[in-house]
């Protein structure tokens, strides 16, 4: 099951507004992971990636990977990093375009996106899928 164009441009604009609308407010009570699974889910169901749980000794992280689990997207950095103003709220929708068929970090057009979350390569990580 994908999401239809629309569905999925109106849901990454709304996750921008939403970021756009906390910036600056005691987002305390906001749950930015549960943001960040929206996006997560879109990239799951309209790429065909894969959701992991990065698990290490003091804790573990949700992501999405791509199958061949080059790129992975951490939940909750990209809304975190938008929210403070590290990154632009266009990057929400900008760095979702760009993965599409992509399968490794050289195929991306913009080069780095650092600071939401996206991961180069983790082989180095142990997932439990």
């Amino acid at each position: 099951m994908t999401y239809v164009d629309s569905s999925v441009k109106e849901l990454l604009h709304t996750l921008e507004q939403a970021v756009k609308y906390w910036m600056g407010k005691d987002s305390g009570k906001l749950k930015l992971e549960n943001l960040s699974f929206l996006w997560l889910e879109a990239l799951v169901k309209n790429y065909g990636w894969e959701w992991m749980v990065w698990d290490w000794e003091t804790g573990s992280k949700i992501c999405a990977g791509h199958p061949n689990k080059k790129l992975v997207c951490m939940s909750d950095t990209i809304i975190a990093h938008t929210l403070s103003g590290f990154q632009r709220t266009a990057v929400i929708q900008e760095l979702f375009d760009d993965l599409k068929g992509v399968s490794d970090v050289g195929e991306l057009s913009q080069k780095p996106y650092s600071g939401n979350g996206l991961l180069f390569s983790s082989n180095h990580l142990r997932f439990n899928i």
